[in-house]
């Protein structure tokens, strides 16, 4: 993606991306994000991605909620989604900690980076009132 494609879709409100960062320090941990953003079924998918050495359930919860907050009372979205690799038991339980239940199987939905393999993943839900 071109950098002037982030801007151009938090303009047109296609997407809303995120730089995550030590509330402390200031250092940057990582990114987030809420794509796939749908006015009509007032929904998006979330995604967050932290450094190798931020990856911790604290760190990645409390960045998983207030990306989900963002989308629940600054966009007006009623559901955000989720979908983490089905061997992915961090992510599933990052979004389990704060309200995501889980609500279906998609095989073969994601290619890995490193691998080029084919994954399949756990689909996740979460509206306003689970969100914890």
């Amino acid at each position: 993606m071109a950098r002037r494609d982030p801007p151009m879709l938090w303009e047109t409100g296609r997407a809303a991306y995120f730089a995550l960062e030590d509330a402390a320090t200031a250092e940057p941990v990582g990114w987030a994000e809420l794509v796939n953003l749908d006015p009509e079924r007032e929904c998006a998918e979330v995604a967050v991605w932290l450094l190798p050495e931020h990856r911790r359930l604290r760190t990645a919860k409390a960045a998983l909620r207030l990306v989900c907050r963002f989308g629940f009372e600054r966009i007006g979205l009623c559901r955000v989604e989720a979908f983490a690799a089905a061997d992915n038991m961090p992510s599933q339980l990052t979004g389990a900690a704060i309200g995501f239940r889980r609500a279906g199987y998609r095989p073969a939905l994601f290619r890995s980076s490193r691998t080029h393999r084919l994954h399949d993943a756990v689909h996740a839900t979460l509206v306003p009132e689970d969100l914890c």
